[in-house]
């Protein structure tokens, strides 16, 4: 009817993050999704914001490059195995994701070495027939 109340029940606020919001509510903590397992329904070992890799894989650098290559994680590597296909799966977007950002952070540190390297002054060194010669002092 015109004339009366009306109310919205959405946010006109576009978008959000649960990820984000979960991590901000539940910092340090690990929130698992339920599976269904062939006991019946568990709480997964890595579906869901804020798996700790390290307390669950060992050798977690090696094994998420192998995960980034497509290979199997060794079975032995594996402290608290998935629960189902899709914790599996988890499990190797965690290890894949966790990969990535090691090589993305590499990849800072060589930049920040390059640009180091670039912006040292050359430094003025005597030779053997008394002549200035400059050399440029690079990192490797």
């Amino acid at each position: 009817k015109c004339g009366t109340t009306k109310y919205m029940f959405v946010s006109r606020k576009d978008g959000g993050d649960i990820q984000k919001w979960l991590t901000e509510k539940f910092p340090n903590t690990e929130l698992h999704l339920p599976v269904l397992t062939h006991k019946g329904i568990e709480k997964a070992a890595f579906a869901g914001p804020g798996t700790m890799l390290d307390n669950r894989i060992r050798n977690l650098d090696e094994n998420a490059e192998r995960a980034w290559r497509g290979e199997k994680v060794r079975n032995e590597d594996i402290v608290t195995h998935p629960k189902s296909s899709m914790d599996e799966a988890a499990m190797y977007h965690d290890l894949r994701y966790h990969h990535a950002g090691r090589v993305a952070k590499d990849k800072k540190e060589l930049l920040k070495l390059k640009q180091k390297a670039d912006l040292t002054p050359s430094t003025p060194i005597q030779s053997t027939g008394g002549q200035m010669r400059r050399v440029s002092q690079r990192l490797r």
